[in-house]
Order: C-alpha cells, then structure tokens, then sequence
C-alpha cells in the first residue's frame, strides 16, 4: 500500500517584516517573491527596503520576482525602494485594490503585464528620467488611464508620453526629480530631505499629510515627519504644498 501524503509548495527562501525573498545566487542580492501559489501574500500598504538582513548578512533588493504580488486584493499602495531595478512579468496583475504606486529611479525594467488589471490605481509615479522599458501598453492595461495621474520628472514628460508602454497614460505631470523640494509661505517652511518631511514656522499648528489619491496619511504637529519616497500633498496653517521625497 502506497502512502499519498500533501504538502505546501513554498515559494520563498525566507521572510522579513512580512516580505518575502528568494537569493538571486550571487549572495548579495535577492528578489521579492510571494508565499505561495495562492497568491494572497500582501496586503495594506507595503514599502519594499532597499536593504534587508537575513541571518546575519545584509543582501540588497533588486528585482520584484514573476507574480510576486498577483492577485494580492487587498493591497491598497506600493512604494519600492531605491536598489530595484527591475517591479517581473505579472508582478502586480490583477491588484484591484492597490490606488498608488512609486517606483525609484533605479528601476529600468517592467514585465509584461505587470500592473495588468490594476483598474484601481489613481496615481503611479516613475522617478527615473529615462522611461523604464516596458514591452507593450499590456503592461498597464486595465489603470483607468484617463482617471490615473503618471507623475514623471519634470523634464521626461515628452520621454514618457512618446515611449512604448508609457504612452497609455493620457494624463502625464511633471514633478522635480531631486528628492529635495522647499516652498515657504510666509514664515511656514516645509521641506524633505533625507526621507522625511520637516516643518518650520508652524508654531505647533497641526499639519496633515495625504497622498495624493487624498487618502489622510499623517495628522500632528512634529517637526520631522518619516515617510516612505513618494509624493505627498502636505496642509499646515492653512496653506497647501506638494511635495517629493
């Protein structure tokens, strides 16, 4: 008689503050991957490091693997971190719910098809002044790209607007790509820098952080205020800024 017994088919190496990675083979790098075929590892707001530490070594991320985030429904937003280079094919197909993206400009490479079927996504952000190549429009199909803002620095609007894949987004808006943006109003300064948002001059009043689908982020009076890169729409003494981390 023959034992039949079943077993879970793992698809990582190991698993960090709920991200989960497999070694690339050259033990310095790895890639982000999923839990396992159900595809329902992530959920909420997920902010993928630039570096993470595993068992004593410290390996950078650099590649978002193949259907690392698919079908993942109850992802609402997404902020890469600044080693990727290349978010695999179907990496975040058919995320329903994800409303925001940023990806740095260290990112040169998208799959095929990887944010097919995002229907949600309000506002999608691309840091690198050279268009990451993109196969086909298929990578985006299914963004309302009517409805979707792609932010792009300032000077690659016509970049982006006439590149393969990039050019289904009508709706194109510069931004400036140092990471570092001060506006003053009257003897209210708000700044970023080094990954966070400092206000000056507001004697204590309380400032609000939203993103920019206008979804309230942070509500307090610190000076310093952590954030992961993205764009942010800051309100403090009754004045309105943008700005870019």
């Amino acid at each position: 008689m023959m034992l039949i017994t079943a077993s879970t088919s793992w698809a990582y190496d190991f698993i960090v503050d709920g991200i989960y990675y497999n070694y690339n083979g050259d033990g310095e790098t790895v890639s982000v991957t999923y839990k396992n075929k159900d595809y329902n590892s992530y959920s909420g707001s997920v902010v993928i490091p630039s570096t993470v530490t595993y068992d004593g070594t410290t390996y950078s991320v650099t590649e978002i693997g193949d259907g690392a985030f698919e079908t993942c429904s109850n992802l609402t937003s997404l902020t890469i971190g600044n080693s990727v280079t290349s978010i695999g094919s179907y990496a975040f197909n058919n995320c329903k719910n994800l409303i925001s993206v940023t990806i740095p400009k260290s990112v040169n490479k998208i799959g095929d098809k990887a944010f097919y079927n995002c229907y949600g996504i309000m506002s999608f952000t691309s840091l690198n002044t050279t268009p990451p190549s993109a196969p086909s429009e298929n990578v985006f199909k299914g963004i309302p790209r009517s409805d979707c803002t792609l932010f792009v620095p300032e000077e690659s609007i016509t970049s982006y607007s006439g590149s393969t894949g990039w050019s289904y987004f009508y709706n194109i808006q510069g931004i400036k790509n140092d990471h570092v943006e001060t506006v003053e109003h009257n003897v209210v300064k708000v700044a970023t820098a080094d990954g966070a948002i400092s206000i000056s001059g507001a004697d204590g009043a309380i400032a609000e952080i939203f993103s920019t689908s206008g979804t309230l982020l942070y509500r307090g009076s610190d000076a310093t205020i952590k954030m992961p890169h993205g764009i942010y729409i800051v309100k403090v003494a009754e004045k309105t800024t943008k700005v870019v981390l």
